[in-house]
């Protein structure tokens, strides 16, 4: 899929909502999902991190997708060789969630964006939400821990 393609037809956009939804039905809910143009492969990887891929390991998740994206249609636009699984600690996410915090399903792209002095040419982010699914940073408790409570 060439760059054109991806940031001008709503198809390939629309392919990722239908992927990260499905994902959230198939009870996998991605806490990141995102593609991401990787000029040095000249092509684009559809990224998808933490939620109930998390305690999986790599090729587990792929089964994973995989079963997902078959479910889907034989003929689906999103190849699995066109999606990466990432932690939700690898540097490309952690420098994502400094710009977007995004919950839900939602979309904003990002061009030529230079973070921490790097370079993310191209970036459409259906989801970037590393806090723990149904907690909010206001709802956590305010307290400071006892001395009894340290290490628990």
């Amino acid at each position: 899929m060439d760059q054109d393609t991806l940031v001008s037809s709503e198809p390939d956009i629309g392919a990722g909502r239908i992927v990260l939804t499905s994902l959230d039905e198939a009870e996998l809910t991605p806490e990141a999902a995102f593609w991401i143009w990787i000029p040095e492969r000249d092509r684009w990887w559809f990224v998808v991190a933490g939620g109930g891929l998390a305690d999986l390991e790599t090729p587990a998740a792929f089964i994973e997708i995989h079963g997902v994206l078959r479910a889907l249609s034989p003929a689906f636009p999103i190849e699995i060789d066109e999606i990466a699984v990432e932690s939700m600690d690898s540097p490309l996410i952690q420098l994502l969630s400094r710009l977007v915090r995004m919950a839900g399903v939602g979309g904003v792209r990002l061009t030529n964006n230079a973070i921490n002095g790097v370079l993310i040419e191209d970036v459409y982010v259906y989801r970037l939400d590393p806090q723990p699914h149904g907690a909010k940073p206001d709802s956590l408790p305010a307290h400071e821990p006892r001395s009894g409570d340290r290490g628990r």
